[in-house]
């Protein structure tokens, strides 16, 4: 089954929902729920990610990408968010360093 149906307008979920029988509406309330509680899982664990992200990223310079973002997700730091707040961190200190 597809799970294209958890970003359509309620509308439509409703829609579709109507007619089917209480097996398959147990089965697509089941996929929402582990939707829903796999976006809960994908949040960062601590405080302020991305200031973390930077406050690491400074205190490893030198150090090989995969290792800052491996500390950055050691520290709670979702790995999606370390990934793309390390990019921008590196961007701005490249920008800092031609600037000096």
């Amino acid at each position: 089954m597809s799970h294209t149906f958890v970003t359509m307008p309620t509308r439509h979920i409703i829609n579709m929902l109507e007619g089917m029988n209480n097996e398959k509406l147990d089965e697509m309330i089941a996929i929402i729920k582990n939707v829903k509680s796999s976006r809960r899982e994908n949040k960062s664990a601590c405080d302020s990610p991305v200031k973390r992200v930077f406050q690491i990223a400074d205190s490893m310079q030198g150090k090989k990408r995969s290792e800052i973002i491996a500390a950055c997700v050691e520290a709670g730091v979702n790995i999606h968010t370390a990934k793309t707040q390390y990019q921008i961190y590196f961007a701005v200190r490249q920008q800092m360093n031609k600037a000096a």
